[in-house]
């Protein structure tokens, strides 16, 4: 059970919080600037007959009535914001039938002490005995009350000061009296007859009370002051001691303890209870407050949504000025500069429509701004692409010559000397691009077609030194030579292991030994096999076979010669420097690739630069799917992966795999070896390996 209350109440809780939080949320954007949620803003909840309600106080004036049914919406109805106030009145500050019984007790008690003062009005014959008013007491009757009791009348005879009756001043006491039992009475009433009214008319009842039992006190308070208590005081000196006694201090017979704890009472309910003059002014607040806050949200929004579309034309036309600026950095044109211009214009008037609320203009005029700025987003695009395809048939052009420069051997003057040719004309080309910018889109596009014709002349040069290379390779004495050399080392490596290097240098020697060993054991063989079938007399040597049989030996002999003298001859050529397209070849046909920065001695730019080159060429033939052996020769030690290993160690890794040695030189130059290790090896400065054209032309 205590489980179940306990679980009711964290849900009841949970309720409350949310509902308190939809209710921030809601009329939080109903500020103004300068007012902040919670500080000046209260909160009061008020869950009536209807539904639940918030009533929304802003720096202590009634703005809103929410109602909280379903979505959170607006009470704007003046008649039904006026009765959901005095029901909400009703249920948190109008009086209990406990408090209102407590105030009439209080009232009664007072009331009940007032028996002594009848006795002193029939006495002086302001009133009979059943209590209903006899006479009064005025100069225009001459205080005919106390003329109508003798013993009052004795008492005014003998207190006169002159002939005329009205100096006694027992009338004067009299008069007094009667005004001061007339306004007791009258608040009596008053406060009688709104009590009986109070569930109708709390509020006005409510300050009706106050206000009569105040007067009911000031009444009291005159009783028992001079002239009225000198009734007795007057006429004891006068005659007889007990002939007025019974308006003796009859006042203080009143149970003044009752009657202040009656104000105390209805003090404090009707502090609380609002005036119908303050009810009326929450009422008319809240009615004139809610489309006003209404309003001024409406043209917040309205503001915010144009700085935010505004934000995103500025931000457009500033992106545009910025591609605009950059192309224009290297290409003239008037037009653009004159659709900026436009731009900017269009932009200053959309912010006055807007800061003017001319929001049906604002949307006109941005239209217009979206098609000028996409005609020039397209006109900018298209200058950058003239420019861009400048660029790239720059590096297009780079790149076949350094291609076509990888296929010329020094020797090869003729093909130099025009490629060197081609060299100084796209030289001369790029810097007029980077050094006359900004150029104008005639210039530009002239300065392409001269690329062009650069990249078509190298390509020239290169398909043709390809062509040769190609012949080179398909040559079958060249073919043959591959396996010759894998053999010979093959054959040498368990009796006499070499390094990488010592491979590489001894190749030549190690070759020749092995063709000339193998003619040597093939030539024994047939002899050999010669005299088996002769000593058997399978073969019968006459005179004329003898001869014969000498010439094919010796045919024999010639034949193996010239073919070892044939293979040596490729394989020593191979040893010798070759070209790009044979190494290029040996490249393509393996699957493993080395690829070495050597480092040798180099500090500062240019090593950081040989191995920014070098990752280069190694993400590229990553690329075509090879196993690269990225290495670093620095002397002695071989770098991998920023561990030190022996350059050694590393060598004999690459063994006979195709390698990429990129290497410090005062000028360009390129060598390429195949015969074992297969080699190409790359020299030049800083600015070469900066370019790094292998990277991009390599497979």
């Amino acid at each position: 059970m205590r489980k179940g209350i306990l679980l009711l109440s964290l849900l009841l809780l949970a309720y409350i919080s949310q509902a308190q939080l939809n209710v921030t949320e809601f009329v939080t954007p109903y500020l103004y600037d300068w007012e902040n949620y919670p500080k000046d803003v209260r909160v009061v909840n008020a869950a009536l007959a209807s539904g639940n309600y918030s009533i929304v106080v802003i720096n202590g004036t009634y703005t809103f009535m929410l109602n909280l049914s379903d979505n959170i919406y607006f009470v704007e109805n003046q008649g039904q914001i006026d009765s959901l106030l005095r029901e909400y009145y009703s249920k948190t500050t109008y009086p209990t039938a406990a408090e209102l019984y407590a105030l009439n007790s209080s009232f009664q008690s007072f009331l009940g002490s007032r028996g002594l003062e009848l006795e002193c009005k029939v006495v002086t014959g302001l009133a009979s005995p059943d209590g209903s008013e006899r006479f009064s007491c005025n100069p225009e009757n001459r205080c005919e009350s106390c003329q109508s009791v003798p013993v009052c009348r004795d008492v005014m005879k003998g207190t006169q000061q002159t002939s005329d009756q009205m100096s006694s001043v027992l009338v004067q006491s009299i008069m007094r009296m009667e005004y001061d039992f007339h306004i007791l009475n009258t608040n009596v009433t008053v406060f009688l007859d709104n009590f009986a009214n109070i569930s109708s008319a709390t509020s006005q009842s409510l300050v009706a009370m106050k206000q009569s039992i105040s007067g009911i006190k000031t009444a009291v308070d005159d009783l028992g002051k001079p002239p009225v208590r000198t009734i007795y005081e007057t006429y004891q000196d006068f005659k007889n001691p007990k002939a007025l006694g019974y308006c003796r201090n009859f006042y203080t017979a009143y149970n003044l303890t009752a009657l202040n704890s009656a104000m105390n009472k209805v003090t404090d309910i009707s502090s609380r209870v609002p005036t119908e003059e303050m009810l009326a002014t929450q009422i008319s607040s809240v009615y004139n407050y809610t489309p006003a806050r209404k309003a001024n949200k409406t043209i917040n929004d309205e503001r915010k949504a144009f700085l935010a579309f505004y934000s995103t034309r500025v931000a457009r036309k500033d992106n545009i000025t910025n591609r605009a600026n950059v192309v224009l950095s290297f290409i003239t044109d008037n037009t653009t500069r004159d659709q900026l211009d436009q731009l900017g214009s269009m932009l200053s008037d959309i912010r006055e429509l807007g800061d003017n609320r001319d929001y049906a203009g604002v949307d006109l005029l941005s239209e217009n701004f979206s098609q000028t700025a996409d005609r020039l987003e397209s006109h900018v695009s298209g200058l950058a692409t003239t420019y861009n395809e400048l660029l790239l048939e720059n590096q297009s052009t780079s790149d076949a010559l350094f291609e076509a420069w990888l296929r010329v051997r020094p020797e090869d003057l003729v093909t130099k000397n025009r490629l060197d040719d081609l060299y100084t004309q796209k030289e001369s080309i790029e810097f007029t691009i980077y050094n006359s910018s900004p150029l104008s889109l005639g210039e530009a596009g002239n300065l392409t077609t001269e690329l062009m014709s650069i990249r078509f002349n190298a390509n020239d040069i290169r398909d043709a030194k390809k062509s040769a290379s190609m012949q080179q390779m398909n040559n079958l004495v060249e073919t043959l030579a591959k396996p010759v050399v894998s053999l010979s080392f093959s054959l040498l490596d368990p009796f006499m292991p070499l390094s990488y290097s010592e491979k590489e240098k001894n190749a030549p020697t190690i070759i020749g030994v092995t063709l000339v060993i193998f003619d040597i054991l093939f030539f024994l063989v047939c002899v050999g096999t010669f005299l088996y079938f002769v000593r058997s007399r399978r073969i019968e040597l006459h005179k004329v076979a003898r001869i014969l049989w000498a010439f094919i030996f010796a045919f024999i002999a010639l034949i193996l010669a010239l073919g070892s003298l044939a293979l040596y001859n490729v394989a020593d050529m191979q040893s010798n420097p070759t070209t790009y397209d044979v190494f290029l070849n040996e490249l393509k046909g393996s699957t493993k690739v080395g690829v070495v920065a050597d480092l040798t001695g180099l500090n500062g730019t240019i090593r950081e630069s040989l191995v920014n080159c070098s990752e280069r060429v190694a993400l590229k033939l990553g690329s075509l799917q090879k196993d690269v052996m990225h290495y670093g020769f620095d002397g002695e030690n071989c770098i991998v992966f920023n561990e030190t290993q022996s350059r050694t160690s590393c060598e004999n890794n690459l063994d006979a795999h195709p390698v990429i040695i990129l290497s410090s030189g005062e000028e360009d130059k390129a060598t390429f070896r195949v015969l074992y290790t297969k080699e190409a090896t790359l020299e030049g400065d800083e600015n070469f390996f900066d370019e790094c054209a292998i990277s991009r032309v390599v497979g």
